[in-house]
């Protein structure tokens, strides 16, 4: 009878957990959404490290939409930008003159905007979002939380139950028309001015890793110049 009862109440419990509550439990853990919409500037500086390589980075970004990031590739800089109308890049190994951006390399960049997290703007940004219950990533119990993009590609995210942050997100979709599948873990989460960043972000596919990438400094609301976004001849 104690059994029954205590599997009951458990299963009230669980059927008790709403998508708000998860995701309100999350926008808690990254510093509620009051500090993350007052984000005005983000600054930072690491590493990506694939294959065999480690290529240097920095990146800066702007409300609502501008983004700038630089990687050194073989003591070749590669500058990669948005303005919030025309993505564009310099690839040395293809011409040292500023070019825009093939389209899908452009939406694909886009995306790395951190403003636009899709946990918190899913509604703006027209994705379909479905609560899954709950699940497992390595150990871990998590809540599992399913957004569908207008395009059709699938973000499913692993919350950890204990802290609310994303230990996961497994991606499915399609690249230069081929079906792609990845997942791209979250660790090392630090503070910085009270808002919860990973500072270690990995990439895996068919079960290897692909890329790692590792934060050393994180600033935030520092002023930002709106010229180095511009495409410049």
């Amino acid at each position: 009878m104690k059994k029954v009862l205590a599997l009951f109440l458990g299963l009230s419990f669980l059927s008790a957990v709403t998508l708000q509550d998860v995701l309100n439990k999350n926008y808690k853990a990254k510093g509620g959404l009051e500090k993350l919409r007052a984000i005005k500037t983000i600054h930072a500086v690491g590493k990506i490290t694939a294959q065999g390589m480690e290529m240097p980075f920095e990146t800066w970004m702007k409300m609502p939409d501008k983004i700038r990031m630089e990687t050194t590739v073989q003591g070749q800089k590669i500058v990669q930008a948005y303005d919030g109308k025309t993505a564009w890049w310099i690839m040395p190994m293809i011409s040292p003159e500023p070019q825009p951006m093939p389209p899908q390399q452009a939406e694909q960049f886009k995306e790395q905007n951190w403003f636009k997290d899709p946990l918190i703007y899913y509604k703006d940004l027209g994705y379909k979002i479905e609560f899954l219950g709950e699940g497992e990533f390595e150990g871990n119990p998590v809540y599992k939380i399913k957004l569908t993009k207008p395009n059709g590609e699938i973000m499913i995210y692993y919350i950890d139950k204990e802290t609310g942050l994303e230990l996961k997100m497994d991606f499915h979709g399609k690249r230069q028309g081929r079906e792609i599948t990845a997942e791209t873990v979250f660790g090392d989460y630090n503070q910085v001015n009270g808002i919860t960043y990973p500072f270690y972000i990995e990439t895996r596919s068919g079960g290897k890793v692909v890329s790692q990438v590792t934060i050393s400094k994180i600033e935030i609301n520092i002023p930002v110049d709106d010229s180095i976004f511009q495409m410049k001849k």
